[in-house]
């Protein structure tokens, strides 16, 4: 392990670059999921409206809507899945 360029493991160097690059982008996941539930909300009001067209837009919105929420909910899972794997690899490495 010595001949590494940057020093540490493979293993750590990965994570700490996937952190570095993930604290560069814009993305908050928590306000994501907040401002989509609030989507979801308002077009489900919508949904009792008289103009037929309207709630159409409505029940569009509304699935437009659940589809990113899950997609933002699924990459959040992903990501603490993927955190603790890394971890536990570190942590294997330390002990190594």
């Amino acid at each position: 392990m010595a001949g590494l360029k940057g020093g540490g493991t493979p293993t750590h160097r990965t994570y700490l670059g996937r952190i570095a690059n993930r604290a560069k982008l814009p993305i908050d996941l928590e306000r994501i999921t907040n401002v989509l539930n609030k989507a979801l909300d308002r077009a489900e009001e919508m949904l009792d409206d008289e103009d037929k067209a309207y709630r159409l837009k409505a029940i569009h919105s509304i699935t437009q809507a659940a589809s990113s929420l899950m997609r933002v909910l699924e990459v959040g899972e992903q990501e603490a899945r993927l955190a603790a794997v890394e971890e536990a690899l570190l942590a294997q490495e330390e002990t190594s």
